[in-house]
């Protein structure tokens, strides 16, 4: 059993279809959002095979590209993020590993907390996902 430190980077492109329920304006476009977060992460090895958890903070940015009559706008959006994940690997190797990881990320975490109050949403900011990484990790140290 021991606790290190991991730095973790989640890139993101999905599709957004609908309009804008106040305006009417047309949403239909791209978003892309790539966060960056460092982890605090704790594991136990029995054998070849590691179970663990981690959690940590990062920062999202994100890039929507409405497809309207300028496609080449772009609105650019900043803002922390906190991400919790279970993971198990397998060692294949000295250096590899295969890893399963179901992962939440909070997006904006304060916007989200305020959209559950009643206190208004954004497009893409306040989001709650959830990924399933799979992965084949190289161990530098």
């Amino acid at each position: 059993s021991k606790w290190g430190v991991a730095l973790t980077a989640q890139g993101v492109t999905s599709t957004v279809t609908g309009s804008d329920v106040i305006t009417g304006i047309s949403l239909n476009g791209y978003v892309s959002s790539f966060t960056t977060a460092l982890l605090m992460q704790h594991e136990n090895t029995k054998k070849n095979t590691t179970f663990g958890y981690n959690f940590g903070v990062g920062i999202t940015n994100e890039s929507i590209r409405p497809q309207r009559t300028n496609p080449s706008t772009t609105i650019e959006n900043h803002y922390p993020s906190l991400l919790a994940s279970i993971f198990t690997s397998y060692r294949m190797s000295k250096d590899f590993n295969l890893s399963i990881s179901p992962m939440v990320m909070v997006h904006d975490p304060v916007k989200a907390v305020n959209y559950l109050y009643g206190k208004g949403g954004n497009l893409a900011d306040e989001d709650i996902s959830l990924f399933l990484n799979v992965a084949v990790c190289y161990h530098l140290f």
